[in-house]
Order: C-alpha cells, then sequence, then structure tokens
C-alpha cells in the first residue's frame, strides 16, 4: 500500500516564490545543461549552438534581442563551463530559480530540473543525450514500458513539453522547439496552462513530515 506524502520539489518552489518578489518575463533563454561534467559536456554545446542560431535568427528578422543565460551547477566549477562561454556574450549564473522564473523559454536537461522549470511556469523543451542512441530509439518499445521521459511529462500522463532525447537531441529540433516556444503565444498559455494542473496534483504539503507522522502512526 502506498501513499502520496507530497513532493519536495514543489515544496521548495512554493517556499522559494514565498520569499521572492514576481519578476515579468523578459528576453532571456534558459540554459540547464544538467549537473554533472559528463552530460554537460555532451549536451551544453548542442544547445548552445541552437540557441545563438535562433537568437541571431530572430534578431534579423524581427529586430528582437534575446540574452541566452546559462544556469551553471552548485558542484561544478566555473572554469569547467569556461571553454564552452568563450568568445561568446553568453553570460552564466547559479542562481537558477531567479533565471528560469523571468526567462521567456528554457532548454533543459532531462532530470528534477525539467519539473522545477514547470513549476517556476517557464515554457521549456527537454533534451537527453543517450550513447548509441539510434540503436536504443529503435529498440524503445521493447525496452521502456513508460511513454514518457521527463518528470513533467509523467506526472501530467501526456506529452506537455516535447522530449527530444537520444536520436531526436540535434540542434535542428531544438531550433524548431525553442522558435516555436518564443514565437507563439498559444503554445506558450497551453503549457502553462498544462503546469498548473502539475502543481496541483503535486500539491505543497511538507512531504518530510507527512511521511514521519505516517510512519509514527503506523508502528
Amino acid at each position: 500500500n502506498c501513499r502520496y506524502v507530497g513532493n519536495p520539489t514543489a515544496e521548495e518552489i512554493t517556499q522559494w516564490e514565498t520569499h521572492h518578489e514576481s519578476i515579468p518575463r523578459d528576453k532571456t533563454i534558459a540554459i540547464l545543461p544538467g549537473s554533472r561534467k559528463g552530460e554537460i559536456s555532451k549536451c551544453l554545446p548542442t544547445m548552445l549552438a541552437a540557441a545563438n542560431a535562433v537568437v541571431q535568427r530572430i534578431a534579423a528578422e524581427q529586430g528582437e534581442h534575446y540574452e541566452i543565460v546559462v544556469a551553471t551547477a552548485p558542484g561544478v566549477e566555473d572554469s569547467f563551463y569556461a571553454p564552452y562561454l568563450r568568445d561568446t556574450h553568453i553570460r552564466s549564473t547559479r542562481d537558477t530559480y531567479r533565471l528560469v522564473s523571468h526567462a521567456q523559454a528554457a532548454i533543459v536537461n532531462s532530470g528534477t530540473a525539467t519539473l522545477e522549470t514547470a513549476l517556476l511556469g517557464c515554457p521549456q523543451v527537454a533534451v537527453y543525450h543517450i550513447a548509441c542512441s539510434k540503436h536504443l530509439m529503435w529498440l524503445k518499445p521493447i525496452v521502456f514500458s513508460i511513454p514518457h521521459f521527463t518528470l513533467v511529462n509523467l506526472i501530467a500522463e501526456r506529452e506537455v513539453i516535447r522530449e527530444l532525447v537520444g536520436g531526436y537531441f540535434t540542434q535542428t529540433n531544438i531550433e524548431q522547439e525553442l522558435t516555436r516556444l518564443l514565437t507563439d503565444p498559444a503554445y506558450r498559455s497551453s503549457m502553462q496552462t498544462a503546469y498548473q494542473d502539475i502543481a496541483h496534483r503535486l500539491g505543497t504539503t511538507p512531504a518530510a513530515e507527512n511521511a514521519a507522522q505516517l510512519i509514527f502512526q503506523e508502528h
């Protein structure tokens, strides 16, 4: 028998929002490349290349200028990111929640960050690098028993955000989805409405306290 006690991420986001003023979304694209050096090195170059291409194209066609900002992981030193950001105007920050809370859109490495981004209301596309992806994606119906990879879609039980995993993780695919996130208001609104449903499902109850109370009551 299982009981739902709450979600620590939802609880953490609620507490953060309680102590921070709401910030209007500006022309910022957030890049969340993950928390481990291996996944960062595999994903960040493609994420940056796609974001740069979209920013340059929109600037040329519409005259609108977006800033790209990379969220760096707490356990990874700044020097690790330096080669990826060298010779660019892209900056980085360790204040991920603040970045995501005012970004217009985000490219997010699949993991807890996708749920955090959703709970902060930022439209996003999820990516994930898989070795030998062409073979693995062909075997997906056999190997995987779940319809989605990301927490956002698993909780919603439908595709809310686009998942560019394995063979679908390409610069072209990211560019197409990011462009849609930035230029299609109806698409953005639909995604953010789904985010609200996810937040409602998770609730904001203190998970650890609820778990402790249940354990105490049953023993």
